[in-house]
């Protein structure tokens, strides 16, 4: 299946802060699920072309380390807008370790 969707979430004045538990919610909702690591590879190489993506490009669902000069924390891992894939920290996410700043998309896959 070749066919993925990027969301981005548009934060409006009452809602509250975008949080995992709302990506969870819409996959649900919108039938989606998580992207492989080599689905997103696809998406990087078919679809961008190798360019730098305008916005980071979370891999929502999938886990890995952060760098171990910083400690090597758990996160999300994204391509950030240098092309590169880092790991978006658990610790860096907010009080409760779930929240996401404005601007971030969100690669998923509809459910076969």
């Amino acid at each position: 299946n070749d066919k993925q969707v990027v969301l981005r979430f548009v934060r409006e004045q009452v809602d509250p802060t975008l949080d995992d538990d709302i990506i969870k919610k819409t996959m649900a909702d919108e039938k989606l699920r998580p992207v492989s690591r080599a689905e997103f590879q696809d998406y990087y190489r078919k679809v961008l072309k190798g360019k730098r993506p305008k916005t980071p490009l979370v891999m929502f669902g999938n886990y890995g380390r952060g760098p171990s000069e910083r400690g090597s924390f758990a996160g999300v891992m994204y391509l950030d807008i240098d092309g590169e894939v880092k790991v978006y920290e658990n610790w860096t996410r907010g009080s409760s370790g779930k929240d996401w700043d404005a601007d971030w998309e969100f690669l998923l896959a509809p459910v076969a």
